[in-house]
C-alpha cells in the first residue's frame, strides 16, 4: 500500500521538465502536491479496505448489502443484534449445506463460539439390545413431550421413547462482550443467551425432529 510520501514522489516525477517546475522542499508548490498525494493515499487505502470488505467476517460498510442479498435479518435475527453476530449469520447462510445432520448442527455451534457442544441421544427400549428391567426409554417423562398436555397416541408411537428427540448441550451460556473493532456504537456492553442459535436450528431441522437445548448455569452469587 502506497503512502502519501510515495505519491508525492510520483507526482513530482509526472511534472513537465523545466526550471519552473522544480519543486523546492517545503515550498507552497510542494504543499499543494502533498495535499493531492494525501488524497491519493487515502483512496489507495480504501481500495485495500474494499478487498477486506468482500469477506463477510470483516465487512462493515458492505454488511447491509450482504444481508440484503441473503434475506437478512430473518425471523431468527432480531433488529438489535451485535455486529459480530450479524457477520456470523451472513457467513452461516453462505456456507450452509443442504443436509441437516449432526455435523451441520455442530458447525453452527462453532460459528457461535460453542466449541465443546455435543449431542445426547435418548435410547428407546430395543429387543435383543435392552435387558429385562430396563426403562422403556432413558428420557425423563418418556414420550410425553409436554407434561401439561397429553400427546396423541400416534405421536407417542412415532417417537418410541424419544427416538427422534435429542439434547444439544451448548455448555455455559456464552457471554458476548463489546469488542473494539468487532462491535459498533449502540451495541450492548455484554449480551448472553442464545435464542438466535435455537431459532436457526429449529427452523432448519426436519419436522419430525425435536431438539432440546441444554446450558450450564454458573452461579455468580458469591454469598451462597
Amino acid at each position: 500500500m502506497r503512502t502519501a510520501k510515495d505519491y508525492l514522489e510520483l507526482l513530482k516525477n509526472l511534472l513537465p521538465r523545466g526550471e519552473i517546475w522544480t519543486v523546492q522542499r517545503d515550498s507552497n508548490f510542494e504543499k499543494f502536491l502533498l495535499a493531492k498525494a494525501d488524497e491519493l493515499a487515502r483512496l489507495d487505502a480504501e481500495n485495500y479496505r474494499f478487498i477486506k470488505e468482500v469477506n463477510p467476517l470483516y465487512s462493515l460498510e458492505m454488511l447491509e448489502d450482504w444481508e440484503r442479498v441473503l434475506g437478512l435479518p430473518d425471523e431468527c435475527m432480531g433488529q438489535e443484534q451485535t455486529l459480530e453476530v450479524r457477520r456470523a449469520l451472513v457467513l452461516r447462510k453462505l456456507i450452509r449445506g443442504q443436509n441437516f445432520n449432526r455435523k451441520y448442527i455442530l458447525e453452527i455451534c462453532k460459528i457461535f463460539g460453542y466449541e465443546d457442544a455435543y449431542i445426547e441421544d435418548f435410547t428407546p427400549f430395543l429387543v435383543n439390545v435392552s435387558s429385562v428391567g430396563d426403562a422403556l426409554n432413558d428420557a425423563p417423562g418418556g414420550a410425553n413431550l409436554d407434561s401439561k398436555k397429553e400427546p396423541p397416541q400416534w405421536v407417542v408411537d412415532a417417537h418410541a421413547g424419544w427416538r427422534f428427540t435429542f439434547l444439544l448441550h451448548l455448555g455455559k451460556s456464552k457471554i458476548r462482550y463489546f469488542k473494539t473493532g468487532d462491535s459498533q456504537v449502540g451495541d450492548r456492553l455484554a449480551t448472553w443467551g442464545d435464542k438466535v442459535i435455537e431459532c436457526i436450528i429449529n427452523r432448519d431441522k426436519p419436522a419430525h425432529i425435536i431438539i432440546l437445548f441444554g446450558y450450564e448455569i454458573e452461579n455468580t452469587d458469591k454469598t451462597k
